[in-house]
Formats: structure tokens, C-alpha cells, sequence
């Protein structure tokens, strides 16, 4: 700030809280010039949380632009490997303790069992980070089934991404951590 720049700083999470301590408010105090939030909620529990806090606290909706993502061409689903008459299931992963592909294919499996009749054979579409140990726990767990199958897909760019997901019949982001993530947005778009 003293240099002329502006500084974005990011927090994650619900934390409404801006910091705890005297040292930690001067800096507050002086060094940031506002608070962004994406609810009116949010902004107003900020505001009452942190009476100290004189600067503006600002509401930035979260949003995709709709149109320009149903332009998307849907990715061939052969090329995802995918078979004739599958339900398809995008699931974006992340390393740690995001990785909720695993409880995803638990839920997969214990739906098709109750309803093996009626519903096709169902596919996991995972692309994103996933390590070793899940990886191998995914592959293991779907190669004993024949109506739940895994396709690991890894990193892709963003561009790729959208075209799988448009691929896709259903997303998941299996998540205990994330309240709404921009990738759910883009598949609901």
C-alpha cells in the first residue's frame, strides 16, 4: 500500500472474525482499505463481529456467465471412457482432506444396490488431483463391481474441464470443507 499498489489478500473460509489481538487489528485497521464477502449475511456478521473495523465491507455476488458456458461443445463420452447406457458422474477432487471421491463411490455403490433394477450402471468421472492412496482405493474398489466403474482422468485445463462436465449427466464435489465452490456453479450453468 505504501508502495501505490493495491493488494488483494484472499481468506478462505467462514471466518467473520478478521483477527484476534492488538497488534493484528492495527494491522487491519491500517492496511486494508476493505472487506469483500459473497453474502449480505456475511457482511453484516463482519460488521457486527468486528465493531474496530471502520472500512467499507463489500458484497460480491459469486456468479458464472451462463451464456458463454452453455456454448460449451460436450466432450465425445467415449473419449472420457465411457460405454453405451452409463450415468455419468463428474467429480472434481482435491488432495487432503478435500478427497471426497472415495465416500462418492461408497454412495455410488450402496445406491445401485438398492436400486440395481432400475437405474444403469454408473460411472465416476474424477478428474482433478488425486494421490496414490486414493487412486489405488478407487481402482480396487470399483474393479469388484460391475455397475459402478471409475474413470481417473487427472489434471485437465479449464476448457477441458468444461467440456467433460457437459459431458456428464450429474457433478459431484464431494467436499466437507467447501461451501460453494465456482466449479458447481459452472455445472449447474
Amino acid at each position: 500500500r505504501l508502495a501505490g499498489s493495491a493488494r488483494v489478500v484472499s481468506g478462505r473460509g467462514a471466518n467473520d472474525v478478521l483477527s484476534e489481538g492488538t497488534r493484528q487489528r492495527l494491522l487491519y485497521r491500517y492496511l486494508l482499505d476493505m472487506v469483500v464477502r459473497d453474502s449480505q449475511a456475511g457482511c453484516r456478521r463482519i460488521r457486527r463481529e468486528n465493531p474496530w473495523f471502520r472500512r467499507p465491507i463489500l458484497q460480491a455476488r459469486s456468479g458464472v456467465d451462463a451464456n458463454e458456458l452453455a456454448a460449451v461443445e460436450p466432450l465425445p463420452r467415449m473419449e472420457i471412457g465411457a460405454e453405451d447406457g452409463e450415468l455419468l458422474i463428474a467429480v472434481l477432487d482435491r488432495p487432503g482432506r478435500w478427497m471426497g471421491s472415495p465416500d462418492l463411490l461408497e454412495a455410488a455403490i450402496r445406491a445401485r444396490s438398492r436400486a440395481r433394477e432400475w437405474t444403469p450402471p454408473v460411472r465416476l468421472v474424477v478428474f482433478g488431483e488425486v494421490d496414490a492412496q486414493t487412486r489405488a482405493e478407487l481402482l480396487r474398489r470399483a474393479e469388484a463391481r460391475d455397475d459402478v466403474r471409475v474413470s481417473l482422468l487427472g489434471v485437465r485445463r479449464p476448457a477441458e474441464t468444461l467440456r467433460i462436465l457437459a459431458s456428464c449427466d450429474i457433478m459431484a464435489r464431494p467436499t466437507r470443507v467447501e461451501a460453494l465452490s465456482y466449479a458447481v456453479l459452472e455445472a449447474m450453468a
